[in-house]
Parts: structure tokens; C-alpha cells; sequence
């Protein structure tokens, strides 16, 4: 899809809730499926969060699909204003003794939310920690209430899938190194962590020269719907940097690759980044960011809805171990990238915007998940 169809900003709030939930087999969500279930839930400021379910037969038990109202917020903010309350914790803030007691008084929920309302007087507001509450907590409660499978197909070089691998956040310093950073990437973090050190409150401006964007962040469309659960639940402004490094880095080898083939540009991208946030946040967390979420907050027509779905799972599950076999995530990219440009890897449908849903799901289950699916957009 093209790159204002595929913002991993939706990442920050999925990496949260991901961890609670089981692990899902290869997913088929669609709202407009026969016999689907829906439940709704109504917050305390009259939004409504609906969650629908569909299912083919008893054994075929879908996915929820989500919608929601919060209001979204780029993730290089929502980093910002968490390591500045991490910062105040740790002792390494340079604010006035008075700021650090003042930001203390408030749990990390609190400090974001007034923190937010500083910066969107026009978009955040006073219970906005509250409703995302609600929303998790009905997001929980629902999933938890449907059986998933997972499927036991023994993928990956040795014939095995392999367990998530725990990776834990330590230290930032840590993190340049765990996380294979390159000199910008990590200039970049410095740059963003000093600015959350440092004596005064950070501005967008501030928060925008320091994230080395293109775009200002006033006017970035992003897709981080719902970010500030991730603040919420404490996991730290280290899942934001990750979240940043996964979009990043996928654009990035998308354009070394393949600048001027967006055909195979797509497939590559969609397998890379699964394989990414599978390894820095978990495989269920890559599964929700990019199944669950990106394809119901970006509604796509049946062709590429399910083409992505399909590749998203080759890159999490069944080539996973093929691709992710050191620790350095360029290595990654030049499997995928090879893995991608061997033709006898891919399965090309002649599907368009306007072939029907019944077709591109029977045609998808008849292609092998060891490869991928690819597409002619250029004629769409």
C-alpha cells in the first residue's frame, strides 16, 4: 500500500494491551461477514467503542474489529512526555526542584494527560486517561471471551517457530546496542531524551526538530489511535522508540530496494515490519498493530486487505526464523529483500478494487503461506 496507507503510528497503543492476550492463528477480519456479533460500549463522555465479530463456522472464530473516537497524537510526542516523567523518576531531569516535585505528584496517566492538554488544548481534555481505561478495558473483556487458535504448523529453518524472545528494556544505552541502532538513529534519541531532560517543558516545535521529521507534527496525519493507553499502563517511552525505529527502518530498506517498484515495495514492507515488531515487541503484539488495527483504521478493499493480511503473517510466522536468524535487523532486510525478489517466492492475483470479497478470501487460502502475494496495483 502506498506510505500514508501503512503509518505504523497505530503502534503505540496495540504494544500494551498485546501482552495479555494469546497468541491468534492466521486472522480473517471483515465487519460485514455473515452472523457477526456486535457489542458496544459506551464510556463516561458518550463514545461509543464497537467491537464486531464474524465467523464462518464454530471453529473459525474471528478477530475483534475495533472502532473508536479517542483522538490520536503522534508518537514522537507521546514518547517526549513520557521520558520526561521517566526522567524526574530517575533523577536525570535537569527541571527546578519545584517542576520535579509538581510532576511527581501526578502518576505517569496524570502527567501525560495534562500534558497532552498543554500541547492539544483543541484535541486532549480532562478524562481522556479515563476513557481510554474504558476502552482497554472493554477491548480485554471482549477478547478474552472468544477462543483463538494458534496454529501448530512447525515452520522456520529447523522446522520449528520459535518462541517470542523476551527483550526487556534496561537501560537507553542498552538500547543503542540491543536494538542494533545506527549512528542517526541514535543521535535522533539522544536528541529527543535530552529534550525531555532538560529544565524546561518541551513544545511541538521542540518535539519536531529533535524527531528529525519531515512533516511538522502539527500537521502529520498519523494513524497512533488510542496512544495514550501506552502511557497509561506504564510500559515505558522505550516501546515508543521502538515503534519509531520499525517505521523508520521499513520505509527506509522500502526505498533502498525498491524506489521504483511499489508491487514488490508493498510485500516487502509488510513482511519486514512483522518481522521487526515481532522481535522488539512480541509476535501478538505484531499481529494487533498490523492485522487487527491497520486494517480496520485504514479500511482497505478486499484485494489488499487480504493480500496484506497474508503477508503480514509470512513475515511473523511462517518465514519468521528463515529471516530473523542473527540479531541484526539489516541482515533481515537483505533476507526479505532476497526472499522478495526470488519470483518463485511470490503468487501474483489479478485481483482489482472492485473483485469481490468471496473471491480474493477463496483464492487467499489456496496460496501456500510460505509465500507471498502480490498484486499489479499500478493498473488500480
Amino acid at each position: 500500500m502506498k506510505r500514508n496507507k501503512l503509518t505504523l503510528a497505530i503502534l503505540a497503543f496495540f504494544a500494551f494491551i498485546l501482552v495479555t492476550m494469546q497468541s491468534c492463528k492466521k486472522e480473517e477480519l471483515d465487519a460485514s461477514d455473515n452472523n457477526s456479533i456486535t457489542k458496544e460500549y459506551n464510556n463516561r463522555s458518550g463514545s461509543t467503542y464497537s467491537f464486531g465479530f464474524s465467523s464462518d463456522t464454530i471453529a473459525d472464530v474471528m478477530p475483534p474489529i475495533l472502532t473508536c473516537d479517542l483522538p490520536i497524537f503522534p508518537f514522537e510526542v507521546l514518547y517526549v512526555v513520557c521520558k520526561e516523567y521517566e526522567s524526574v523518576e530517575d533523577g536525570t531531569s535537569s527541571k527546578s526542584t519545584y517542576n520535579n516535585r509538581q510532576i511527581l505528584s501526578y502518576t505517569k496517566s496524570e502527567y501525560a494527560e495534562s500534558r497532552l492538554i498543554d500541547l492539544y488544548p483543541d484535541k486532549a481534555y480532562v478524562g481522556i486517561v479515563e476513557d481510554s481505561q474504558d476502552f482497554y478495558d472493554s477491548v480485554i473483556n471482549v477478547y478474552n471471551s472468544y477462543p483463538y487458535l494458534e496454529e501448530s504448523t512447525g515452520y522456520g529453518i529447523n522446522g520449528v517457530n520459535p518462541q517470542d524472545e523476551e527483550l526487556v528494556y534496561i537501560s537507553d544505552e542498552n538500547e543503542t546496542v540491543i536494538l542494533n541502532m545506527t549512528a542517526n538513529e541514535t543521535s535522533i534519541l539522544e536528541s529527543m531524551n535530552n529534550l525531555a531532560r532538560m529544565r524546561s517543558f518541551a513544545t511541538l516545535d521542540d518535539i519536531f526538530k529533535a524527531s528529525g521529521n519531515s512533516v511538522m507534527l502539527t500537521e502529520k496525519i498519523d494513524w497512533a489511535l488510542w496512544g495514550t493507553i501506552a502511557v497509561i499502563f506504564g510500559g515505558g517511552a522505550y516501546v515508543y522508540e521502538r515503534i519509531m525505529l520499525c517505521e523508520q527502518r521499513a520505509y527506509e530498506k522500502e526505498a533502498e530496494h525498491y524506489r521504483n517498484d511499489i508491487v514488490k515495495g508493498d510485500a516487502f514492507r509488510h513482511i519486514f515490519v512483522n518481522v521487526m515488531l515481532r522481535r522488539y515487541l512480541s509476535r501478538t503484539a505484531a499481529y494487533m498493530i498490523m492485522d487487527v488495527i491497520y486494517e480496520n483504521i485504514n479500511p482497505n478493499p478486499p484485494c489488499h486487505r487480504y493480500m496484506d493480511w497474508h503477508n503480514n503473517y509470512v513475515g511473523r510466522v511462517t518465514k519468521y526464523s528463515t529471516f530473523r536468524i542473527t540479531n541484526d535487523w539489516q541482515i533481515w532486510s537483505d533476507y526479505v529483500h532476497s526472499y522478495v525478489d526470488n519470483d518463485s517466492n511470490g503468487v501474483f492475483k489479478n485481483w482489482t478494487t472492485s473483485t469481490s470479497k468471496r473471491i480474493v478470501k477463496r483464492e487467499e487460502k489456496e496460496v501456500d503461506d510460505k509465500k507471498y502475494i502480490y498484486l499489479d496495483e499500478t493498473t488500480f
